[in-house]
């Protein structure tokens, strides 16, 4: 979309705006912050600061990322046929990434929880670099799949190093919020880069891309070891909460046999899963080009679902926060999302409807993302295996759910003959995941 817009566009210069203005802001606050920590000497505020520095950090690698994104499907193409491979075969490059990420889940909860985070955080941040000028410089498939495989394994084990200083930097009391501000974090990256990237990739050759890409992240290599500090998650923990490798280990069964644990993990991950990448991102562009809605449109209606998350994402998780109670805003975000899925099945005013549920499906993601995180990390379980590893386990769920959920939308579609009663019946699931989630919750907990 971005690459057919002329450069004089109202909405071309709009989008650069948005993008500079996400950039300046993430500046913005960890200029705010530090000026506050100058004059309040609460280990609280002083936490605040580092957390927004590991912000700044993720902000930026992940920018630097999505840089190549408008353009790296159609690379990966070139670099297969010109293998003399079948051009399908460009798409193995992506699933053996998602593959070894996955696979690579569990060990990075628990490289977290064991390592001092800033020295491997580096590393794997200077490692990333490299891979991404890699890719400026291979030459045929074979290359590009190893670098992705490497890639697959490094991602995770930096998102659980990010994550461990989240959890370890905030108090249960502000746990919402502060995995609320990663999640903008994220989603702003990933708005900007790809914004920036797509207008980059217009005037300039590919490979100048990845070579700014690599310098953005080489660049803040530096900026972990000068300003990101150390932490070893288990030695800040009070003697009575202290577990080591083999014990954490030793408990991993017994966290899974936690019925409430799986049961917040395989009602939240894995749905929460299923809604991004099975109906957002590939179930409504395949049913709005049915409709012979344009692509620019379709582009412009899934950018209010990111908008509804950044309206309701920050506020909601102050309120959980403040009542102490993510299962209430689980269970509610859940029937929310139900109803804008069941909006999305009216037939009259088909581009109004597809507005509102998608505002809707949103918003109401807004009251699920953080709390399920920061509802997890304070479960009994991270006791006996730790925070990091305890997301690790929930991070496969929710995984798993961003597969397989683009098969199950794709057979439902398939059996439908591409009707919007798809969205009915996950509509219907989403009930009685909230239904199941909220049901004898007290004894239980």
């Amino acid at each position: 979309m971005i690459t057919n817009i002329p450069s004089h566009s109202i909405i071309n210069i709009a989008i650069v705006l948005l993008a500079t203005f996400l950039i300046g802001k993430t500046i913005i606050n960890l200029s705010m912050a530090r000026r506050k920590t100058k004059k309040i000497s609460s280990l609280n505020k002083k936490n605040l600061y580092a957390i927004e520095i590991i912000r700044v950090l993720i902000f930026f690698k992940l920018f630097a990322n999505c840089l190549v994104i408008p353009f790296f499907p159609q690379f990966l193409t070139k670099i297969t046929v010109a293998s003399h491979l079948p051009a399908t075969f460009a798409s193995i490059a992506f699933i053996v990434y998602q593959l070894f990420a996955f696979m690579m889940l569990l060990p990075s909860g628990f490289l977290a929880e064991f390592t001092q985070a800033k020295k491997t955080l580096a590393l794997t941040t200077f490692i990333q670099s490299l891979l991404v000028l890699g890719f400026s410089l291979a030459t045929n498939f074979w290359e590009i799949l190893t670098i992705q495989i490497i890639f697959g394994c490094l991602v995770p084990i930096s998102t659980a190093l990010e994550y461990s200083y989240a959890f370890q930097l905030s108090s249960e009391k502000n746990r919402n919020h502060t995995i609320a501000l990663y999640s903008n974090t994220i989603q702003g990256a990933m708005i900007s880069g790809i914004i920036i990237g797509g207008i980059l990739s217009t005037y300039i050759s590919t490979t100048i891309v990845f070579l700014i890409s690599s310098s953005i992240i080489f660049l803040f290599t530096f900026y972990v070891l000068i300003y990101v500090p150390n932490i070893k998650i288990s030695s800040h923990q009070p003697i009575s909460q202290k577990i080591n490798l083999p014990s954490a280990i030793k408990n991993l069964p017994l966290a899974l046999k936690n019925i409430h644990f799986i049961k917040v993990s395989s009602l939240i991950g894995l749905p929460l899963g299923l809604l991004c990448e099975g109906i957002v991102f590939f179930g409504l562009p395949i049913m709005m080009s049915h409709r012979h809605i344009p692509h620019d449109q379709i582009a412009q209606m899934l950018i209010l679902f990111t908008i509804g998350f950044f309206i309701t994402n920050k506020i909601i998780s102050k309120k959980a926060d403040r009542f102490n109670n993510e299962n209430k805003f689980l269970c509610f975000g859940l029937l929310g999302i139900a109803a804008g899925l069941f909006i999305l099945t009216i037939p009259y005013y088909p581009i109004i409807t597809l507005a509102i549920g998608l505002t809707l499906l949103g918003l109401f993601r807004g009251f699920i993302t953080s709390p399920a995180i920061a509802y997890i990390s304070k479960s009994p379980v991270t006791l006996s295996i730790g925070k990091n590893v305890t997301f690790s386990i929930y991070n496969i769920f929710e995984t798993s759910g961003k597969i397989i959920g683009p098969l199950i939308i794709a057979q439902l579609f398939t059996l439908t003959n591409y009707s919007t009663f798809v969205f009915a019946i996950t509509g219907i699931s989403f009930i009685l995941f909230a239904f199941i989630l909220g049901y004898r919750t007290k004894a239980q907990l």
